[in-house]
């Protein structure tokens, strides 16, 4: 069960008709030379109420943010798949840049995090550094200092309503990201405490190897949850209602 299923549990409570943003979201004038900094700001004061979920929208609790599952693929043949992730830190996400290429149809978010948190049970098949590993059990991964880039490709879509909506198209979006320090806690994945830390030690003394071995499946997994979120405020919003 993916992301997206999981997703649609909440947008199925929204209406298939229009819905009006929610009044604490500041609406911006495409016409204001300053509409970056407004969409920043609209969103940093927003954050803290989304933060909780907003039924209106269809939108989940953030804090923490619940994925079923997620796998990720790294060379070497490594695999590791995860279930019942819980994603912390969001609360804390500061919004940098926001800009809308009416021309290109590109929404362009900059984001920054100081620490994001996931817990998960994970599945580990594959090789690390040439070292055979296969286990299961719980882990932990800490994302530090994140700098996040979200390009997010749109059309507007005319409904029966007479109205026009942003459909966000995922593959012709992108997401990229940059890390001041990853750590991963792999201990209790394996036979023993000892190979647990032993293994822990070697990837997070190499961490930047091992996220560049498996940064396209981090990115495509990142952008697979920054779409599925952002499609629950376009999907029963109008366009028209997000900027002025």
């Amino acid at each position: 069960m993916t992301l997206s299923l999981y997703l649609i549990g909440f947008i199925s409570f929204c209406s298939c008709t229009a819905v009006k943003l929610p009044s604490y979201i500041k609406i911006c004038s495409m016409k204001d030379p300053n509409f970056s900094a407004c969409a920043v700001e609209s969103a940093r004061n927003a954050l803290p109420k989304l933060i909780h979920g907003e039924p209106k929208l269809g939108l989940p609790p953030l804090r923490p943010l619940s994925v079923p599952q997620l796998t990720l693929l790294g060379r070497n043949n490594l695999k590791l798949a995860m279930t019942e992730l819980k994603v912390s830190g969001l609360e804390n996400l500061e919004f940098l840049d926001f800009r809308v290429d009416t021309a290109s149809k590109v929404i362009n978010i900059k984001s920054f995090d100081r620490q994001i948190e996931i817990l998960a049970h994970c599945n580990i098949n594959g090789q690390i550094f040439f070292f055979p590993l296969r286990g299961a059990g719980p882990c932990k991964f800490t994302f530090i200092d994140g700098n996040y880039s979200s390009n997010l490709a749109y059309e507007l879509e005319k409904r029966r309503d007479g109205k026009k909506y942003l459909k966000i198209n995922k593959k012709t979006s992108t997401f990229r990201y940059t890390l001041g320090k990853a750590k991963f806690d792999l201990e209790k994945l394996f036979s023993t405490q000892e190979i647990g830390e032993q293994i822990s030690k070697l990837v997070n003394n190499n961490w930047k190897i091992l996220n560049e071995e498996m940064r396209h499946s981090i990115e495509e997994a990142l952008l697979r949850i920054v779409v599925d979120i952002t499609r629950l405020f376009t999907k029963n919003i109008p366009s028209a209602d997000f900027v002025l």
